[in-house]
């Protein structure tokens, strides 16, 4: 994208360039680094008219933001940028370079942003900002590439085996503090007996990161009245609010 940009700006002399694309697809961020290559100066601009009145310089570019509301008149705008979310835009312009930037793709997403390769929601990613960074490390511990991290809080919650399997246990060794959010949030769905749940409850509250407690509070969920097998409960993935 940047290598069509610097070509279209080699025809600023004839033409005007229309940048357009969604917003935050980095759009202004695209031209300024661009232009820093070059030997123009980025003058921004609120108003066409000011285009009309200050075009005295080659060695200028206009850079116009066009939003909703902004009319502007088919006409030959050369030496300018106009940066807009309108894909169509372009078309007003009587001579200009498109430069269409495309909305970020999922694999791009997943490969700028970590956050975005496991299933989650915005509102838990926005809720974890707001903990402190030794949180940060704790619920981001990398889990077992073996077994994944919902498949072993589906075998705490269910727990059909008659003891307690290791990979379960290495799992909650691994990221106690992720290990008790999601048995905190889950864990009453999965049960009928008030008495039992509300002990299990107050273990979770109670329980500190040591292995020997973590142990002691799946112990008990594993004795727990077991859910019939074909039952299928979707793992609430948002824990309660933690300002």
């Amino acid at each position: 994208m940047d290598k069509k940009l610097e070509l279209a700006l080699q025809q600023l002399d004839m033409f005007a360039v229309v940048v357009s694309g969604p917003g935050g697809s980095g759009k202004t961020a695209l031209i300024h680094r661009v232009i820093k290559n070059t030997n123009y100066k980025l003058v921004d601009i609120d108003t066409i008219e000011e285009y009309k009145t200050y075009r005295i310089s080659k060695s200028l570019i206009y850079l116009l933001r066009v939003g909703e509301g902004v009319r502007i008149k088919p006409h030959n705008y050369r030496g300018i940028i106009f940066e807009t979310e309108n894909p169509y835009f372009y078309r007003k312009i009587e001579k200009c370079v498109h430069v269409k930037i495309s909305p970020p793709t999922i694999r791009a997403i997943r490969k700028h942003c970590p956050s975005a390769q496991k299933k989650t929601t915005m509102h838990r990613i926005l809720q974890a900002q707001k903990l402190p960074p030794e949180i940060h490390e704790a619920l981001l511990e990398t889990e077992s590439s073996e077994v994944s991290f919902f498949h072993i809080i589906g075998k705490i919650l269910y727990h059909k085996t008659e003891e307690i399997p290791k990979e379960v246990i290495s799992a909650i060794c691994e990221s106690p503090i992720k290990v008790l959010l999601y048995l905190h949030e889950n864990i009453p769905a999965f049960t009928n007996n008030i008495q039992s749940i509300g002990k299990i409850l107050d273990r979770i509250s109670a329980a500190s990161i040591s292995s020997d407690q973590l142990y002691l509070l799946i112990t008990e969920i594993w004795k727990l009245e077991k859910r019939r097998v074909n039952t299928f409960y979707n793992i609430r993935t948002s824990p309660y609010n933690m300002d």
